[in-house]
């Protein structure tokens, strides 16, 4: 399966990382995490990344196809 630099980037990333990651991304965004969320929305989405990964890892092989709602 063919994925985006972004969701590469998202999948390599380790579960250490991602509390500087997701603070770096909120400031970016202008997003205030309130102290007493960041627990939950660190384990989130380090839970969105093994979920992320197990279907890149178990998806057909070639081109995706590009989502359109």
């Amino acid at each position: 399966m063919t994925i985006e630099a972004d969701m590469r980037a998202f999948l390599a990333e380790a579960d250490s990382a991602t509390p500087s990651e997701a603070m770096a991304r909120a400031a970016a965004l202008d997003l205030l995490l309130p102290e007493a969320c960041q627990a939950a929305v660190f384990d989130n989405l380090d839970l969105l990344r093994r979920q992320a990964s197990l279907f890149v890892d178990t998806a057909p092989a070639g081109a995706a196809e590009r989502f359109t709602p």
